[in-house]
């Protein structure tokens, strides 16, 4: 991402960079770092203009292209591959990608990182995350060229941003833990904590959830299943 500022201040307003390898990712959250082998993971971040969006969340918005370039390339059922609100990729509650979105002026940068091959990693990494990873291998038994999933993914992306496809129809159609009980809490995970059921995401992307109290809207925060992986 730090490479794809720079292209864009060098004047290109729309592009790609593709890493090999990863030693210090960061996420949505702070302190959390990621790191990836060489050839294992489809590694980039793609950069265009913010009006390219039109009302459109970025990150559910790419995270929907991803699925879609996944359908492209890979073959048998996916059912199992859902869009976590509001950033990741879960095949049976395990992440198999995710997503970093971030605005500067008019362009919006967008970083993905998709496990392809086996993840592997130590006891002590293990602990820290949310979510045991998967791949691609793992999970589906295919693992496509990473120039193919690219290119699948700009196809996808044009389709979303040119609205040929609707980012929401994708979302809901995919979206993780729909119809369960979920708890959410704002900001960075750190507020108090909201629980109901998930009945989707509306279309400025805001989290939709049925509690005791009634409808509860959110755009931002941190997402679990209740009884489940967190």
């Amino acid at each position: 991402m730090d490479d794809a500022r720079l292209q864009r201040a060098a004047g290109c307003r729309r592009g790609g960079v593709l890493a090999d390898a990863q030693s210090a990712g960061r996420g949505r959250l702070p302190g959390r770092r990621w790191q990836a082998e060489p050839g294992a993971s489809l590694l980039c971040t793609l950069w265009l203009p913010r009006a390219e969006f039109q009302a459109a969340p970025p990150s559910l918005l790419v995270g929907a292209a991803v699925r879609l370039a996944l359908e492209q390339c890979l073959t048998g059922e996916l059912g199992r591959l859902e869009i976590k609100w509001p950033n990741d990729l879960l095949v049976d509650g395990r992440k198999l990608a995710g997503l970093l979105c971030e605005a500067a002026g008019d362009t919006v940068f967008c970083g993905l990182g998709l496990n392809i091959e086996p993840v592997t990693v130590g006891a002590a990494a293990a602990a820290a995350f949310r979510r045991p990873p998967t791949s691609l291998r793992q999970a589906f038994g295919q693992a496509p060229e990473r120039g193919r999933l690219l290119a699948a993914l700009a196809d996808s992306l044009a389709a979303l941003c040119g609205g040929r496809l609707d980012w929401l129809e994708v979302v809901q159609a995919h979206l993780a833990w729909r119809g369960q009980t979920v708890e959410f809490r704002p900001g960075l995970g750190n507020g108090p904590a909201v629980r109901g059921r998930l009945d989707g995401v509306a279309v400025d992307g805001s989290l939709v959830l049925t509690t005791d109290a009634g409808w509860y809207c959110a755009l931002s925060g941190e997402l679990t299943l209740v009884g489940g992986l967190e």
